[in-house]
């Protein structure tokens, strides 16, 4: 086949993508569409969207990851209600300071509703300090602490990786491959979420007590693309 990898921030994973996609003898062309001003990927059999959200023109049901989708998934407060819409376990959330909850022991504050990495992101602990608490904040969510945070990874319904976050010196995230082994309900929401949202390919960040005792934080449409799920692409492409 014929196939496009477009991306706004996810190059590394683009061409990494691409070289297993080349291996298994299809023809793969990598754009960056905000940057090339590119949107017509009519000549292109599949249009894989790692966390771009540009409006394209491709063959019907050839693009993974519709604009819409990632959309959904950049913006926090539209990820939550979809979650909430569905019965997804998530955090408490508000739009609004004055409907913060009296019970909430302490509030994440967001001034973006759509920041990257942690970005423009402030704790508050309450009641105490609520009256320093912005009341023009985009997102203000429930403080949700966990004994252990993972990385799901969902490609076309199917979880494709599983993955603990450990935090290496430097402030980095170290991705550890895990045994299947425990995981049931957690693939079973983090496919659930996926479906709410719309999304092909997501990795969902999933903070836990226990594997059955979880909350999905965000989804991940340009989730970093690893060894599993580039396999999973090239077996999807096979059917």
């Amino acid at each position: 086949m014929k196939i496009a990898i477009i991306h706004s921030v996810s190059g590394r994973s683009a061409k990494f993508l691409k070289e297993y996609l080349v291996e298994a003898g299809h023809k793969v062309d990598i754009f960056r569409p905000y940057n090339d001003d590119r949107i017509d990927f009519m000549e292109y059999d599949k249009v894989i969207s790692l966390g771009c959200s540009a409006k394209t023109y491709t063959k019907i049901n050839a693009r993974i990851n519709t604009g819409t989708a990632i959309k959904l998934c950049v913006d926090k407060r539209l990820t939550f209600a979809a979650f909430d819409k569905h019965n997804v376990p998530t955090v408490g959330w508000t739009t609004e300071w004055r409907n913060i909850p009296k019970h909430w022991d302490q509030v994440v504050v967001r001034m973006k509703a759509d920041g990257r990495k942690a970005e423009d992101l402030d704790f508050y602990i309450l009641p105490d300090q609520l009256g320093n608490v912005p009341k023009n904040a985009a997102l203000y969510t429930q403080c949700h602490y966990g004994r252990f945070e993972y990385r799901v990874v969902v490609l076309a319904g199917k979880v494709v990786g599983r993955y603990f976050k450990a935090l290496i010196p430097g402030g980095e995230w170290e991705f550890r491959l895990q045994n299947p082994k425990g995981f049931k309900e957690m693939d079973k929401q983090c496919i659930k979420a996926a479906k709410a949202l719309g999304i092909d390919y997501v990795g969902f960040d999933v903070l836990a007590h226990t594997k059955k005792n979880f909350v999905i934080l965000e989804a991940n449409s340009g989730a970093t693309v690893d060894h599993e799920a580039a396999v999973a692409f090239v077996e999807l492409f096979k059917k």
